[in-house]
């Protein structure tokens, strides 16, 4: 199998169903742990079971990339203006949260406990 340049876009695509070493991981071990700490059991059992199901719909966008040829060409595509500033600030917020999420952290817990005052 050839590889193709698209292994740059595949690589956001483990993070949402939550595969082990990512942030998606992290987060979903956090919210079942504190779904069965609070003795909700079904919660976490519906949880896992849910996450097991989007897994299928992630790994179906990367052997849509990977096994299938492609149905068009897309070298002549041309990007407006404002769809570039979109996507440049998108990958700006994704390498910030991912690279640098402490402040952004820190902003959560502070309003999360404003709330709770």
């Amino acid at each position: 199998m050839e590889l193709r340049p698209k292994a740059p876009k595949a690589g956001g695509v483990p993070c949402p169903p939550g595969v082990p070493g990512t942030a998606g991981f992290a987060g979903k071990f956090f919210i079942f742990r504190a779904a069965v700490e609070s003795r909700l059991i079904w919660l976490a059992i519906i949880g896992v079971v849910t996450t097991v199901i989007s897994f299928y719909y992630y790994l179906y966008i990367i052997v849509q990339m990977y096994m299938r040829e492609p149905n068009d060409e897309f070298s002549d595509l041309r990007l407006c203006g404002s769809l570039k500033i979109a996507l440049t600030i998108s990958v700006i917020g994704t390498l910030y949260l991912g690279l640098l999420p402490t402040k952004v952290l820190e902003w959560t817990a502070s309003a999360a406990l404003n709330t709770l005052r």
